[in-house]
């Protein structure tokens, strides 16, 4: 083992430790659906007995906490920031509302609405006319009939229905062209079916997404202009992520059934460029944070061994990624009853290996090394029994040697773009189903530096 890492160590380095989940707010309150806003600078969640009480904000330079609106009728249902990170958009009751960041402003944008179940999932944005500005939001009326509408973000004009479908309205996504809806359709009991609908917002007609989606469907958003989408679903008993285009062809993106790993709720941000997913992995008893890019690949873990509960009692995942992809947010509590707090975790040098690996293609690997760091990534087929350490580098070594482990990509960082190696997989079919895992190291000039946290990726 040691001399593997040596090796590596000659070549290569990190001055930064492992990425863990860092908990940044120590309030005695639970902290609610954690939900990074797009520019990266503040999470948002709810608080109180049952989520329903407070609305919070946190800014993750100073880790002030500070709580920016109290519902007088305990009924806080949900929240989504505007894109720009201003305000916050909440549903309270049968009113959806703003409030600035800093809780000043609050303002109801539509009023007393009908029916039941009331969310809100995003704001559609035109640029030069802020006064046509809306929020998408659903309902369930009278029938079990569910509603898609829009309201004007400034709450000067009256909701207009969209369009309507059988069952319930259960998640809206918005592309990063700010046009297309991603609509989830269930009808509203355990284990059904769930149904993916398409919705171009210049016609607001929605069209069906293949046929609907059994074993437990999660998550569900875009991954690009209105083209793909990801979530997770179950597969053999594990939750695994998949992709799917709007003919409804299916591609799966993780299996890692022999590692015994789960995949779940997903979450991407609008024009992001990480798959975020839970996690557990075969050293944590708890819940981890999976990242993979967008075209799939392989999938890294933030948070290894930390053992925590991601936002206990919601249906959320309480999980978000900022736009340009260089934090993660989650709120977790760290045992059964505890209060969920605020953790985060930095994604901005970790190894990227996409896209999908396919036998007959090509994938590449690449890694972010400061001007004059060294860097070097290792492959190998299993984890050590005990990870190995050595002094002067931060983190530990999780890759056993003992079974095979190659050095896959050497470099020095020049400062302007990630080192990348590039590789093809022969055309032999018995390569499908292999799995490798993969770790790098990095070493500033004076030898001193850190691994980086492990993924893995599988031959399809």
């Amino acid at each position: 083992m040691r001399s593997t890492v040596l090796c590596l160590a000659a070549l290569c380095g990190v001055t930064a430790a492992q990425s863990q989940l860092v908990q940044i707010t120590v309030a005695a309150r639970p902290h609610f659906d954690a939900g990074m806003e797009p520019g990266g600078l503040f999470v948002a969640y709810l608080s109180g007995p049952t989520g329903q009480q407070n609305l919070g904000v946190v800014d993750l330079t100073t880790h002030a906490d500070q709580l920016i609106y109290t519902s007088t009728t305990n009924d806080l249902q949900q929240f989504q920031w505007h894109p720009a990170g201003t305000s916050l958009f909440f549903v309270e009751g049968q009113n959806i509302r703003s409030v600035a960041r800093n809780g000043s402003s609050p303002l109801t944008i539509a009023a007393n609405q009908p029916g039941s179940s009331l969310r809100i999932w995003c704001t559609i944005l035109h640029p030069g006319n802020p006064s046509s500005d809306y929020v998408i939001g659903s309902r369930v009326d009278s029938g079990s009939t569910g509603v898609l509408f829009k309201a004007p973000a400034n709450g000067q004009g009256q909701r207009v229905d969209l369009t309507t479908l059988p069952g319930v309205i259960d998640e809206v996504r918005v592309d990063s062209g700010n046009r297309f809806l991603l609509l989830r359709n269930t009808a509203g009991v355990p284990n059904a079916p769930i149904g993916y609908y398409w919705l171009d917002l210049q016609a607001t007609i929605p069209q069906a997404i293949g046929n609907p989606i059994a074993n437990n469907p999660q998550g569900g958003y875009w991954l690009d202009a209105g083209q793909n989408f990801v979530y997770s679903r179950l597969l053999s008993g594990l939750p695994q992520l998949f992709t799917m285009d709007l003919s409804g062809n299916e591609t799966q993106l993780t299996a890692a059934a022999g590692l015994s790993l789960f995949h779940r709720r997903s979450f991407v941000a609008v024009g992001g460029s990480w798959i975020a997913c839970e996690l557990r992995s075969p050293d944590a008893l708890g819940i981890a944070v999976g990242i993979m890019p967008l075209d799939g690949g392989g999938l890294v873990q933030i948070g290894r061994g930390q053992q925590l509960q991601f936002n206990p009692g919601r249906t959320a995942s309480g999980l978000s990624i900022d736009q340009a992809g260089t934090t993660v947010a989650v709120g977790a509590a760290s045992a059964p009853g505890a209060d969920p707090q605020i953790y985060v975790g930095s994604l901005q040098r970790e190894i990227v290996v996409h896209p999908r690996l396919q036998v007959g293609g090509t994938f590449h690997i690449e890694v972010t090394a400061a001007a004059g760091e060294l860097a070097a990534v290792a492959a190998g087929l299993a984890f050590a029994s005990v990870p190995f350490n050595l002094a002067g580098l931060q983190g530990s070594f999780w890759l056993d040697p003992v079974v095979g482990v190659a050095t896959v990509l050497t470099g020095v960082g020049g400062g302007t773009g990630p080192i990348i190696a590039s590789y093809s997989i022969p055309n032999v079919p018995a390569l499908v189903g292999v799995q490798l895992l993969y770790q790098g190291v990095r070493l500033d000039q004076s030898f001193n530096g850190a691994f980086t946290n492990y993924g893995y990726y599988q031959v399809f």
